[in-house]
């Protein structure tokens, strides 16, 4: 894979996310009106879709061929760039790389800050929280789950680079309100909404570039703190959800690295939109897990839909380069006025290559070192006409191209380097080939095209 084709992979794999990034804000005010659960389904949805490969398998497909029986790849797998295009991209791969290796170096300083509060953590001491830690990990059979107490946090957190686990703070709240944090983080745990935090960020890595990717983080962590928060209103008959929203204003929260961690407050979140979606929980549409999955894969083709026509006019672009540069093999390079001919005495090794009744069949591959490259047996006649072109990338690589006499075993060739085309009009009836013969010690790679009556 080359810079080139980073780049495209890039590209496209953004735009798919941005379409469907940019659908769901079209559809914000329907949205709106079903539960945070479900906004939270699609959001995760629009994180994978910022990391789904769509151009290379539409690559792969478009250059599959059916040849004697079985479906065989044709072509080079990447896209074809030359001359400034190549230095244009390869400029473009560096500031990607460079944006990369910034953005992973910043999460990781984030990382080292809250490493450095969570160093002070200890087990836990005070007889509240422990009452509240074993009542919440016997009712959801998190006994596996560490838990530590530490000063410098102001509110529970979960957090954990591989193995989750749950901070609380030294202050000896409530039996009511350690159960409200208790639950709130419990939850956290339940949906797994670390992992996704972690996922989201690995995202705006690769898509520094876009502001998109920011705001869905936002929305993301938003999100995650609603269904939390409703999960924790709805199931606990403990405290009402007036109790539990005056306590979240009341909370006190130390800025740990949002990144790695999911607290009960957390700067830079709006608190107003946490209560209002509590309060109107149950005006909200729910829906049924069937669907939420229709409703997601619907999504998903919608955004799929202008993605693959970018991808696909790509991959036809690519195509028709290709084809120039085959064009302009056959134009520069020169016909001889006769050809060398010999008998094939069986001193080189020879590949049979897969048959294929195409008039025209595309060259792109490796002969190995010291064989001839037999391609499929055709029949021709007095005034038929075969046309051989043929280049090496290394110009220092002599090469032999011709077509040989099935019947009698005489070859009828050229031998050069760098870009041949030989027109082949047989002097009998007879089932002739056409090959290519590697005279170098080492394998090389050929591209060209063979035109059959």
């Amino acid at each position: 894979m080359q810079w080139n084709d980073v780049c495209f992979c890039i590209l496209l794999i953004d735009i798919f996310g941005t379409v469907g990034y940019l659908l769901f804000c079209l559809l914000r005010k329907v949205m709106d009106r079903v539960s945070a659960r479900v906004r939270l389904v699609f959001v995760k949805m629009i994180i994978l879709l910022y990391m789904v490969p769509v151009i290379y398998p539409i690559m792969l497909i478009s250059r599959v061929r059916y040849i004697q029986g079985s479906w065989v790849h044709v072509g080079e797998f990447g896209f074809q760039v030359s001359g400034v295009l190549e230095l244009v991209f390869r400029l473009i791969a560096t500031v990607w790389v460079s944006g990369l290796l910034i953005g992973a170096s910043v999460s990781l300083y984030h990382y080292s800050r809250l490493d450095r509060i969570l160093r002070w953590n200890v087990p836990l001491s005070t007889e509240g929280w422990k009452r509240a830690v074993e009542k919440y990990q016997q009712k959801y059979g998190l006994s596996h789950v560490r838990v530590c107490q530490n000063e410098s946090v102001k509110t529970t957190l979960v957090t954990g680079l591989f193995r989750p686990m749950i901070i609380v703070p030294m202050r000896d709240y409530s039996e009511k309100q350690m159960s409200m944090m208790m639950e709130h983080e419990v939850w956290h745990l339940r949906r797994r909404d670390l992992m996704w935090k972690k996922l989201a960020l690995l995202v705006s890595w690769f898509h520094w570039f876009n502001p998109f990717v920011y705001r869905l983080r936002e929305y993301l962590t938003l999100l995650q703190e609603m269904v939390c928060d409703t999960a924790v209103c709805d199931i606990n008959p403990e405290y009402t959800p007036k109790e539990y929203c005056q306590f979240l204003y009341d909370a006190e929260v130390k800025d740990v690295g949002r990144v790695f961690a999911a607290t009960l407050v957390e700067t830079g979140l709006s608190l107003e939109s946490r209560i209002t979606e509590m309060s109107r929980r149950r005006k909200l549409i729910g829906m049924s897990g069937r669907w939420i999955f229709a409703c997601v894969m619907l999504f998903v083709m919608a955004a799929a839909v202008p993605t693959l026509a970018m991808a696909q006019s790509v991959v036809y672009l690519d195509e028709s380069l290709r084809a120039s540069s085959e064009i302009q093999i056959m134009e520069e390079t020169q016909e001889p006025e006769t050809y060398l001919r010999g008998l094939d005495d069986g001193s080189v090794e020879e590949v049979q290559g897969a048959h294929s009744d195409e008039r025209m069949v595309q060259i792109d591959m490796e002969v190995p070192a010291g064989a001839r490259q037999l391609f499929s047996e055709t029949e021709l006649s007095v005034g038929d006409m075969m046309m051989i072109t043929v280049a090496c990338g290394d110009n220092e690589m002599t090469f032999r191209a011709g077509v040989k006499n099935v019947e009698t075993g005489e070859l009828i060739y050229m031998e050069g380097f760098g870009g041949m085309m030989l027109n082949f009009t047989p002097e009998a009836d007879g089932i002739y080939c056409a090959y290519i013969e590697n005279r170098e010690e080492i394998p090389v790679v050929y591209e060209g095209l063979i035109m059959n009556p």
